[in-house]
């Protein structure tokens, strides 16, 4: 991630990853979370969310790594909890590479 960039991480989100859904059909997420530097950019954009539907987004979290160096691995079925403690639901994640390390940051578009 580009110096620059890194120096705007100030807020961190947390990632619990989906593991399925209960006998009622409700979401189950891991009990273990990962944390990870972050900044939310508040918008309105139009995306194309799960199945194809374009939705309007609220904001996007641009991810960093976790405080250990770990690389962002957000999925759309996941849960992110933001510094506020809500849970927005992700409606489409982008991952950015870099041409020689791999995995730079994530792109997370939430409404």
């Amino acid at each position: 991630m580009h110096p620059s960039l890194r120096k705007r991480m100030d807020q961190t989100v947390t990632r619990n990853a989906f593991t399925g859904y209960g006998a009622g059909g409700e979401p189950s997420y891991s009990t273990s979370a990962s944390t990870f530097k972050a900044r939310f950019e508040p918008l309105l954009e139009m995306v194309v969310g799960a199945g194809g539907r374009e939705v309007v987004a609220k904001g996007v979290f641009i991810v960093a790594e976790t405080s250990t160096g770990g690389t962002p691995n957000f999925g759309i079925q996941d849960k992110i909890t933001d510094p506020d403690s809500k849970t927005p639901k992700i409606l489409r994640v982008e991952t950015v590479r870099h041409f020689r390390d791999g995995v730079d940051h994530q792109m997370v578009w939430v409404i």
